[in-house]
Order: structure tokens, then sequence, then C-alpha cells
């Protein structure tokens, strides 16, 4: 069975990410829907993002009359347990964490407790911005809750939702926030942000879901990369390859604004595979199984471009519309038929993060 969203078909099937088991009353009650993203945007390590339509994560917000507090009672969807089975407690998930700052931040003695409850489809460790959406989803929904969305900068807005990605005092998953939160394609500084200006464009992802990648470990072969060539006796063959490394994504960054502002997809494609001088291909290319080979077939029928979805293992495609995503969607799943992967059609979403009616209207309006 297959979804369609505004006559074009998106999802593969409804288990796949989309499970409407969950219908509340609507008095006093608020949902958030936060977008899936892909960060990196290829070769742009961290500091480059974008915001994927029609999948992601929702939560919602229900008054309790009976606390002065804000909490975490309930995780419902298809990945749900996905989320159980990693131990994390409720106390501790990206959620709970989010809704804390904002309420110690901006609630009163005279506020309404909170019971949250995150409605999860976006599968852990994808590559999809599957975290960043759940904390993006809690702090739009908690701001709404409050009567603070409207109200709030988008500093602030940025500031909450990053709670949820603090790792070893450093934030993480900034390219996957920016693009949730308020859509669009971002670029991402060590302390400034900026919104890239770009014209439409359309993307194939795809993912193999027996085949899950840690963000963690991904970062790490990144750094073991590195530290292999810091170590390496031969001092000017190493110079020279992190000159390189550095020549390509200062080169490569310049043109990928210029082609997004003039539309020029194809570029974009290009600058996303490119796969010499790339750090990221270079140190994750053997942790995907026939990486290689998948690139070259996805290019072969047709995409512009593809590369690592953020950490992996998911893929995704740049194409010349929805037409020619339809027919790289259909080839590659036929091709790969042993895999059985899943699939996304989206265009760029400019919009991010949104409040939504409830659950099943939004499913009923969208699918």
């Amino acid at each position: 069975m297959e979804l369609s969203i505004s006559g074009t078909t998106v999802l593969s099937s409804v288990s796949t990410f989309i499970n409407i088991d969950y219908m509340a009353p609507q008095s006093k009650i608020f949902y958030a829907f936060a977008p899936a993203s892909v960060g990196n945007f290829g070769p742009f390590y961290d500091v480059a993002g974008f915001c994927l339509k029609h999948l992601g994560d929702i939560v919602e917000a229900r008054p309790n009359e009976s606390i002065n507090d804000i909490q975490l009672v309930k995780i419902t969807g298809p990945y749900a347990d996905e989320l159980d089975a990693t131990g994390i407690s409720l106390e501790e998930n990206n959620v709970q964490k989010v809704a804390n700052w904002i309420w110690g931040r901006y609630s009163t003695n005279s506020s309404q407790g909170i019971d949250l409850i995150l409605h999860k489809y976006l599968p852990l460790k994808s590559g999809l911005g599957s975290s960043s959406a759940s904390c993006v989803a809690a702090a739009k929904c908690m701001l709404l809750a409050l009567d603070l969305d409207n109200s709030l900068s988008d500093e602030d807005k940025v500031d909450a939702a990053m709670q949820g990605e603090l790792r070893n005092n450093e934030f993480e998953h900034l390219d996957n926030i920016l693009p949730s939160l308020f859509g669009g394609v971002w670029s991402i500084g060590e302390e400034n942000f900026h919104r890239i200006r770009s014209q439409d464009f359309t993307v194939v992802a795809f993912l193999d879901e027996t085949d899950r990648r840690s963000t963690h470990i991904q970062r790490m072969l990144v750094k073991d990369h590195l530290k292999q060539l810091i170590d390496s006796k031969n001092t000017d063959n190493a110079i020279e390859k992190l000159l390189g490394y550095h020549r390509f994504i200062s080169h490569s960054s310049m043109l990928l604004i210029k082609a997004l502002n003039e539309g020029d997809i194809k570029t974009v494609g290009e600058l996303v595979s490119a796969e010499h001088g790339n750090l990221l291909f270079e140190a994750r290319q053997k942790s995907i199984p026939r990486l290689g080979l998948i690139k070259q077939t996805i290019m072969e029928n047709g995409a512009y471009g593809c590369a690592i979805s953020g950490s992996g293992p998911a893929i995704f495609a740049i194409t010349d519309g929805k037409d020619a995503a339809k027919s790289l969607r259909d080839n590659i799943v036929k091709i790969f038929s042993e895999r059985n992967l899943k699939w996304l059609i989206s265009s760029l979403n400019e919009s991010g993060s949104e409040a939504v009616q409830n659950i099943d209207n939004w499913y009923q309006e969208n699918c």
C-alpha cells in the first residue's frame, strides 16, 4: 500500500513511518510536528543541512491540573519500541530535557502542569535527524502550550530546541535542528547560523531499516581517519591530504551557495556526490556495505547526485523533479529488492516545524 500527499507518492508503506494509533480529545491540547532533515548535506560536515517534507515526529501537550511541572508520560507510534529498547528512561529522553529547560526558564508558579506525549514516527539511527525532530517538536509544542511561540526570538527558539542535543558539553546536530525548526537550507557556524536562499529541489531518500548507524560511531570514524593522518610518519603527504580536504570544502561551499541561489540543481548534485577530497566519504565509505555500488547505480538511473544522509545509513539522491524521483525510486527499489528499501520523495520543506490540529486530522490532510 502506498501513501499519497497532494497527489505525490511519498512513502512505501503505512507501516514504514506513519502509524496512527492514538487519537486525543481536542480541548486544551496542543500538537506540534517537526520534520525530518538531512544533515551534512553530503560532504559539508556539521555545517549544512536541509529540511524534508511529510516525515517527522509529533509531540502532544495535555494540561495536568494536579501538578505544577512538566513531564513526558508516554511514547507511542511505530518507533516507540525502538526508543524503549535503548533503555533511555522518559526522564532522560530528549523531549523531557527540552521541556525541562523551557519550563525552568519561562513558566511561573501559576503555570498549569503539562503532560507530554511523543508520537515517534522517525526511525532511530537512520541519518534523517530523528533525535533532532523530537527536540524540535518538543520545543514547538511547549512554546505553543505556554503561548510563547509568537513572542520569542528565533535565537531563543534555537536555544530551547538545542537542549536535547547536548552531549559531553557540546551541542550536536545543529545541522538538523535548524532545518527542522525553521525549514529550508542552513549554513551552521560555530556561533552563528544563516539561512541559505535556495530554489526548490527534489530528493529521494532510501533507507535500509536493517542497517542502522550510531551517530557516535560514525563521528568516531571521522576522528580516527584524521588521527591516522596526523600520526602518519609521512608528514608531507599527511599535510597535503589535510590541505586537500580544506581546499575541497572551501571551494565546494562557495559553489553550493551559488548553485542553490541560482537553482542550478545539477551542480548541487555534483557537489554532494564528489568523492576525491571529500573527508566524510573517505572516512565512512567502508562502514556502509556496498556504498560505492549503490551510489553508482543511483547515478546511472538518472540522479544528479547522491550522498550519505547525516551519519547514514540513509542515502539521499538529488533529482530533476518529482517525475524523475519516482522513476529513480522504482528502479532502485527493484534493483535492490533483496534489501527491502524504504523510501521518501520530498521537495525542499521551506516552513519546518508547525502546529497541527491533532494527529488524525494531520494524517488525513497530508496522506
